[in-house]
């Protein structure tokens, strides 16, 4: 889901949806990939991008994806934490069972 908070239109509008679909669609099949069973932090998730498929894609762009496959049913988040890439807690996403 794309949050159009710059109010976009016309074709700019549609491109920018497009693409947060894209991205939601694309991070969904690496959790159905990826350590699916341990679940990933969005820090996590940025690594598996940029080691295994050359993607650097903003980190809130990453959280957005996770949050908005959450909303839809498709991954929880879970009370379990792992350090991040700034040393702080975050919290591990599964896909939804």
């Amino acid at each position: 889901m794309y949050y159009n908070t710059t109010n976009e239109t016309g074709n700019t509008l549609k491109s920018s949806k497009d693409k947060a679909e894209s991205q939601d669609q694309f991070i969904f099949r690496i959790f159905n990939t990826w350590r699916h069973n341990n679940g990933l932090t969005p820090s996590e998730l940025d690594k598996v991008l940029k080691e295994n498929y050359c993607i650097t894609w903003p980190i809130t762009s990453i959280r957005r994806a996770m949050n908005t496959l959450t909303k839809s049913d498709k991954l929880t988040k879970t009370s379990e934490l792992r350090k991040g890439i700034y040393g702080k807690n975050e919290h591990v996403w599964k896909v939804k069972t």
